[in-house]
């Protein structure tokens, strides 16, 4: 489940589960073990992937995605996933066969430490009859022995503690789990429990002793047996060098005299370097262009493109195209002729090889017409180009996009600013296609 910011929410998935509304729970699909048949577990992870990505093209449902892959390093991977408060990545070997079970092919990488926990028993007030003030959390070791690891405080709606409370009432037992069970304090009384009911905890770190600090309870689990639990290990990630088979996507391969293949679209000159400045090459603009290709390519869609291409990089020559001219570019398709007589066949980018297409041609800049094919006589949105001269502040920009905004607003027309390329504002105005 997604929320409203299109982020993973494990608590509406949770309680979709309870209200048995399940209808918009999204499946990302990350891997495919067999296919027609026939048993592809021995490929490696890359071309399973790959796999895996061609199948997804052919199904149109926005309830079954396929999860993307970023060939950027670990680091700030891990650093834009904590910015985004999400628990962290996986990090998986591209040339590994699947290996059921835990292996060093993967690794979690945690932006806060958090884990699965068996509950084997629950903390009340001294003398209550009743309620959960605190649920007694266990780990297994490797052969097979509950430790006692900390407690936390089950920070849930009432009906959702209520329902806790049921499910704990015919796990009581007299003995506690714990190989060493814990002392409760003097205004507590301590209940035991059958460990079978497993919950997932965050919290700051592990102590010496083996207990957990800063616990934030966050979920219950129903699809983690509890024999499975046991105490994660984090992988280690600073100062470590990443090589260049590390950094490729699975939609990425290497080809023949030094070329790349993304999204079997074949890359040449890879390593030539785009942008002086920042020391981008070629092959970092087709990753690029990739990874956006999902978002960008909605607002692509039969929108003829006027490109700019830099064949000797941004600070060299560079030259507008419209048309295919003497060189196709790859993946990228023409329109019919007749959609705009006298003139060559317009280009338009509707996939992700067309975007990666466009970076083998060394295109930076996309400009889109305002029509959408077929119908290009009536554009469906305006655009209102804000440049600014160099003398003048970025305050006067913003003065000038608001102004611009509240004219719209006067006359009827709703608008929303989006930064250029460059230095300056678009207004985009979007509208009916009555107007030609």
């Amino acid at each position: 489940m997604l929320n409203a910011s299109g982020m993973p929410d494990f608590n509406a998935l949770q309680n979709a589960f309870d209200r048995r509304s399940t209808a918009k729970i999204i499946i990302f699909l990350f891997d495919i073990l067999w296919f027609n048949g026939e048993d592809v577990r021995s490929e490696p992870l890359r071309a399973r992937r790959q796999l895996l990505h061609d199948l997804l093209e052919e199904v149109h449902n926005p309830l079954i995605r396929y999860s993307a892959d970023f060939a950027e390093d670990p680091q700030s991977l891990v650093a834009s996933a904590c910015k985004m408060n999400l628990e962290g990545i996986i990090g998986k070997r591209g040339d590994a066969p699947y290996r059921s079970g835990r292996s060093n092919n993967w690794v979690k990488l945690k932006c806060n430490l958090r884990q699965e926990f068996v509950i084997a028993g629950i903390s009340r007030n001294k003398g209550a009859k009743s309620g959960v003030r605190s649920l007694l959390l266990g780990v297994y070791d490797a052969r097979g022995v509950l430790h006692y690891a900390g407690n936390v405080a089950p920070s849930v709606k009432a009906s959702r503690n209520d329902a806790i409370s049921k499910r704990i009432e015919p796990l009581k037992q007299k003995r506690a789990a714990f190989s060493v069970a814990p002392e409760p304090d003097q205004d507590r009384d301590y209940i035991w429990l059958k460990p079978e009911l497993v919950c997932e905890v965050s919290f700051l770190e592990w102590t010496p002793s083996g207990e957990i600090r800063h616990a934030v309870f966050y979920a219950m689990r129903e699809d983690k047996p509890a024999r499975a639990v046991v105490k994660e290990q984090g992988a280690v990630i600073a100062g470590e060098e990443a090589t260049p088979d590390d950094l490729r996507s699975s939609r990425e391969r290497t080809g023949t005299r030094g070329s790349v293949f993304i999204a079997n679209i074949k890359v040449t000159n890879p390593t030539r370097i785009v942008d002086g400045t920042s020391g981008k090459a070629k092959v970092e603009l087709a990753r690029y262009y990739d990874d956006i290709s999902e978002w960008a390519l909605p607002y692509l869609h039969n929108r003829p493109l006027t490109l700019v291409r830099a064949p000797d990089g941004i600070n060299g020559e560079l030259f507008f195209q419209k048309h295919s001219e003497r060189v196709r570019i790859p993946g990228v398709e023409e329109l019919p002729v007749e959609l705009h007589p006298r003139h060559p066949p317009l280009l338009v980018a509707n996939n992700a090889e067309s975007l990666v297409g466009l970076a083998q041609m060394s295109v930076v800049e996309l400009h889109s017409w305002n029509a959408v094919a077929p119908d290009l006589n009536h554009p469906d949105r305006v655009i209102f180009d804000l440049d600014p001269d160099p003398s003048l502040p970025w305050s006067a920009m913003l003065d000038a996009a608001s102004l611009t905004k509240l004219v719209l607003h006067e006359i009827g027309l709703k608008s929303f600013a989006k930064t250029s390329g460059g230095k300056g504002f678009h207004i985009v105005v979007p509208l009916t296609r009555k107007q030609s």
